[in-house]
């Protein structure tokens, strides 16, 4: 008796379409997605986020979450680059329950770590991993941030009139005692880089509050004498005085700054009468 063989062939090719179509030859397996996983942070201490985490810092109202790497164009180890490129990364800073806005940290080498402050407080980014290679490229879900939140630095009080600083002595409208030693005197008179101010003497300068001007007594090289004139400009608070319309700066050392001749000479309170 002969088989029909034909019906049995088909049959066979039918169940190799069906083995094929369930498993796609030289196809990987999809790993099962990362769910994001939550970690605490602590206060002036580093701490690791990967893509989608958030952490509670403790002692604290702040929530950080590291959403992503933006671009990354960092040289890959084992490559040769002109540039070491950067990476931008960004995260999101929740305070007291209230969302913050997706903040660009761009971490590059050779440049101080990014920041952003939310109240109060300021959030520094370190580092991200890993860094690229030529042979394994990165997944989205790779990347690592570490972090670092401490409380941010106030901002020193201004000045005062009154309050006891070289600053608040001159905004108080209290006589004070300028020497241009910093400045050689000029000989046949002339003018120099200071007008007609001449370097090695002293000048005596008072702030008008009111006015906003300063009175300054001194020799004057234009009128060969001494004498007192007054010119408006200059804000002690900010650190400025002028003699005679030529702006200056000082600082809380006594310290007296030229913007064209650098430091010229120094600031003193005068002595009580």
């Amino acid at each position: 008796m002969r088989l029909n063989r034909l019906p049995i062939a088909a049959a066979l090719l039918l169940l190799a379409l069906a083995a094929c179509k369930e498993a796609p030859r030289g196809a990987a397996p999809r790993a099962p997605a990362r769910k994001p996983g939550n970690v605490s942070g602590v206060l002036d201490q580093p701490f690791v986020l990967g893509a989608g985490d958030a952490a509670p810092i403790s002692q604290t109202p702040l929530v950080v979450r590291f959403i992503g790497v933006a671009n990354d164009s960092r040289c890959p180890s084992g490559a040769r680059c002109a540039l070491a490129g950067s990476v931008q990364a960004k995260v999101q800073v929740d305070a007291s329950g209230q969302a913050g806005p997706p903040e660009s940290l761009t971490l590059s080498a050779g440049s101080p770590p990014p920041t952003v402050a939310v109240a109060g407080f300021t959030v520094t980014l370190t580092a991200i991993d890993p860094g690229l290679a030529l042979a394994k490229p990165v997944r989205p879900d790779d990347y690592r941030a570490t972090l670092v939140v401490s409380r941010s630095q106030a901002a020193p009080a201004p000045a005062q009139a009154g309050d006891g600083t070289l600053t608040g002595h001159l905004a108080a409208g209290k006589p004070a005692v300028v020497i241009l030693d910093g400045v050689q005197p000029d000989a046949d008179e002339s003018r120099g880089p200071l007008g007609t101010l001449k370097g090695g003497e002293r000048y005596t300068v008072a702030f008008n509050p009111q006015e906003g001007t300063w009175a300054a007594t001194g020799y004057n090289k234009g009128t060969h004498a001494a004498g007192t004139w007054t010119y408006p400009g200059g804000r002690p608070e900010k650190g400025e005085f002028n003699l005679w319309g030529h702006p200056f700066r000082f600082d809380e050392q006594g310290v007296v700054t030229d913007a064209a001749l650098g430091k010229v000479g120094r600031i003193e309170r005068a002595p009580a009468q």
